[in-house]
């Protein structure tokens, strides 16, 4: 690197130390909140006042309530689903946030354009997209439930901080080139 460069670096370490603890501490607030929202499920009583795991009916099948779901109780086919929705949403969070952490280590130590730096920004991308999926089909299951399919601004968010961590992925790759090629100038 070029002693020009330097005062830049310098800043780019110090915003990604904040950042990788910013990160740290959401990594673990994502992994706390679902296992705590399951449990919280798991002890509450199901439309038919019995325990979370036990509740089916004579045959085998699981019970489903109008009434039980207009005075708010989930049958444990509800809190299965949204379990499923909730763990399918953190864990693409986590992962994001893991390939976060990493990237912001290999910024920390200047190591800015590289193809490790772009494996991570990738990662982070691709782990955003499938949180982002999961929550469109989630949001879609809510709505054809309900029957209120009004479109907030959520949605169209979520695909806008889609483009940008791709348009972030492909700065990294540009400049990976470039810098490579100008290392092999030099």
């Amino acid at each position: 690197m070029r002693s020009e460069h330097l005062p830049a670096l310098d800043k780019i370490e110090r915003f990604s130390r904040a950042l990788e603890v910013f990160f740290i501490l959401t990594l673990v607030f994502a992994i706390v909140v679902p296992l705590g929202l399951i449990g919280y499920m798991a002890i509450t009583p199901n439309s038919s006042g019995e325990s979370f795991f036990l509740e089916s009916n004579s045959d085998g099948g699981l019970n489903f309530s109008d009434d039980d779901l207009r005075e708010g109780r989930l049958t444990i086919a509800d809190k299965l689903l949204a379990s499923a929705f909730l763990i399918s949403a953190f864990g693409c969070f986590v992962f994001g946030l893991c390939y976060l952490v990493r990237l912001m280590r290999r910024f920390k130590h200047h190591q800015v354009f590289g193809a490790q730096s772009v494996r991570f920004a990738k990662g982070a991308a691709f782990s955003y997209l499938a949180a982002v999926l999961v929550l469109t089909i989630c949001t879609f299951i809510i709505a054809v439930v309900t029957g209120d399919f009004h479109l907030n601004g959520r949605l169209f968010q979520s695909f806008l901080g889609l483009g940008l961590a791709w348009l972030f992925v492909w700065i990294m790759q540009i400049g990976t080139d470039l810098y490579v090629e100008n290392e092999m100038t030099v």
